[in-house]
């Protein structure tokens, strides 16, 4: 018999923020990841500019340096990704 496993709220967000932080902005994933998951996508990178800044400044330039990266990677997946560009 299979047993349905439900996540809670916790879990849902624990995998999202992995996935943002170990997956997305890994240079040689972050093409793959997006493509797969490409429904996430917004929500990584918005989880990902929020890790890079506080407000308009940067808060963690080796996180921002991996978002520039990953922008960079994934500018041609999508248009919507060019609004974390600016």
């Amino acid at each position: 018999m299979c047993r349905v496993q439900i996540w809670s709220r916790e879990d849902r967000q624990s995998v999202l923020d992995l996935l943002t932080t170990s997956l997305l902005t890994d240079k040689n994933v972050t093409v793959k990841l997006a493509s797969s998951l490409f429904v996430l996508l917004l929500e990584l990178l918005g989880r990902a500019q929020r890790r890079a800044f506080n407000g308009d400044q940067v808060s963690d330039g080796h996180q921002h340096q991996q978002l520039c990266i990953a922008l960079s990677k994934l500018a041609h997946l999508s248009p919507n990704v060019m609004r974390y560009v600016t």
